[in-house]
Formats: C-alpha cells, structure tokens, sequence
C-alpha cells in the first residue's frame, strides 16, 4: 500500500505485474498478484487524478522554470544521466556492496577467471570514484560531471563526452554480463531479471519528467531499498552455493 501511493513504486510494481502474467498466463496465477496488479492501476490513477499533485507541480515549476520548454527526449536524458551518474561517479554504499556481492556471485559459480575479471570491472569503477569523493580528490568526477547539468547530459567538449560515455558503457556491459554469467543456466530466471531492471530502471528514468529533479535526492531511498533487496537475493544465491560444495 505504501508503495501505490508513490508514483515511480506503483508503475514498478505494475511492470512487474504485467511480466509475472504475461510468463505466466497459462498456469493458474495467484489471486494476490492480481490484487497488486489493481492497486497498482488505483496508485496510477489516484496520482493522475489528484488535486494535490497538480498544485505541486505547479509549486515544484519554481526549482525549473525552463522545465515547460523542455520535450520528450530532454526530460529522458535527464532521467537516464542523473540514474548512471548516482550509480558510477557518485555511487553510494548500497550500490558498492552490491557490485561486488555479484562479482564473488560469478567467482563462486562459475570458477572462470576471465568472467569474474569482466565482473570486478563495474566494483572498481565505482570503488575508484568513491574513492576518490572520500579523498576530496575530485578532478575525475568533476571532468566526468561536468557534461551533466539540470537539462541532463549536454556534451560540452568532446574529449569529455567520449571519456565519460566509454566509462559508462564499459559499466553497463560488464554490469549485464555479470548478471548474464550468474543466471546463463538458469534462462528461465535470466530474462524476468533483465526484464525487472529494465522496469526498475525505466521507472527511475521517470524522475525526468517531474521539474523537482534537481531538489529530489530524497527519491533515491528507493534507488537503495532496491539495491537492498538485491544484495539480499545474490546473499541468498552464495549461501545455496557453499550449501552444495
């Protein structure tokens, strides 16, 4: 019920709702799924409807007055920069724990040295920028920053613009293969995984499209409930493995 009432968690929880029916529309469904899918439907509407989101909205317009000029394709860059800058340059401790429970995840279970490389490749990216803001050593992050702004990414050099995209993609990449390592036995498994972060993701993307981007860190507490229960999940995965060995 708590998460219905907040418009980023109900559409999160709808995604995931849709999925679970869609992978599983031939077999009998579990009536409380479907009561989570309603309420989530309800927390939409209620958020659409409600009298008071509309004069927050208007009230929020003062931290982003230019926010009305804005078009589809800007509030997305500004969902989509502020998420992968709050997960690699200024990656808080949830985030840092969790990348590398799933590194010892791929060494566990897979025993292959070039995987588990690939899969550290995301930990000491983002161990290096903590690291760094720890240290007050902050030339790399304000290089890596400098191109995000309140209108989201904006490349303002090219050497820049090429740094930080190469740093960003090599994160994602080595990210997914991680996970793709853990579950590539499991597909049934692999493709709903892919599928929720997509969902998670996409849902987080969507703080673009509110003008009190730039004052809502309190948000991100839902960023870390996520990151918690994941470390719990791939926890969860190394116990089942030293269980078996």
């Amino acid at each position: 019920m708590f998460a219905v009432n907040n418009e980023q968690l109900a559409v999160i929880l709808l995604g995931l709702f849709v999925l679970y029916y869609l992978l599983n529309y031939k077999t009998k469904i579990n009536k409380k799924c479907y009561l989570i899918g309603i309420t989530s439907v309800i927390g939409i509407i209620n958020t659409v409807i409600c009298p008071g989101i509309h004069k927050r909205y208007i009230l929020e317009l003062r931290w982003f007055p230019d926010y009305l000029q804005l078009n589809i394709l800007n509030k997305l860059n500004i969902g989509f920069s502020h998420i992968i800058n709050r997960c690699v340059t200024w990656c808080d401790l949830t985030t840092l724990i969790l990348l590398g429970i799933i590194a010892i995840c791929v060494y566990l279970l897979t025993k292959n040295k070039k995987q588990t490389i690939i899969s550290l490749i995301p930990f000491i990216i983002a161990s290096g920028f903590w690291i760094l803001t720890l240290t007050d050593n902050l030339t790399l992050i304000q290089i890596m920053n400098a191109n995000i702004v309140r209108y989201g990414y904006v490349p303002i050099s090219i050497k820049r613009m090429i740094l930080s995209l190469t740093i960003y993609a090599i994160f994602i990449i080595a990210f997914l293969y991680s996970l793709y390592s853990i579950y590539k036995n499991q597909k049934s498994v692999l493709w709903p995984i892919y599928s929720i972060m997509f969902v998670g993701f996409a849902s987080t993307i969507m703080f673009g499209f509110t003008p009190s981007t730039p004052s809502m860190e309190r948000m991100y507490i839902f960023f870390y409930y996520g990151n918690m229960l994941a470390i719990l999940i791939f926890i969860k995965q190394i116990i089942e493995k030293r269980i078996k060995t």
